[in-house]
């Protein structure tokens, strides 16, 4: 039912107006995913422990960018949760994507012995150390 409150002052419905505006971050976050995919990024979720299930946690966005003689770099770009809020993998990696394309990274060295296809796990556990440690 369209009452006075759902109408704006230039005539249109307000939840039209929210259902296109979630509608167009719903095609930017596919949009990101695929750009992702293209682009060989790949996305890691970290969680506070089991016994403060879903609250607070980490998304890294990474790539690797170069390769040394004894060693890779990647490129990360982290999304952050606090531990006060619900964690959602959803939102953190939209927002760790969202950095990662505008450039919002820095580069962090991997040793050698990690094939490309464990880079993922390498990633993962060197945050996970992180999050605990804070």
């Amino acid at each position: 039912m369209i009452t006075p409150k759902n109408i704006r002052d230039d005539g249109t419905n307000v939840q039209d107006v929210i259902n296109h505006i979630k509608l167009a971050e719903d095609n930017l976050r596919k949009e990101m995913l695929l750009k992702a995919k293209l682009c060989g990024v790949g996305i890691v979720h970290i969680k506070s422990a089991e016994g403060e299930w879903r609250k607070g946690g980490m998304t890294v966005a990474f790539k690797k960018s170069n390769r040394y003689k004894y060693g890779r770099m990647v490129e990360v770009a982290v999304a952050v949760c606090s531990p006060e809020d619900t964690f959602s993998r959803k939102i953190g990696t939209q927002m760790a994507l969202e950095k990662f394309f505008s450039e919002q990274v820095i580069e962090l060295p991997l040793l050698e012995f990690y094939g490309q296809e464990d880079i993922n796990m390498a990633v993962k556990k060197a945050f996970t150390a992180m999050w605990h440690a804070i």
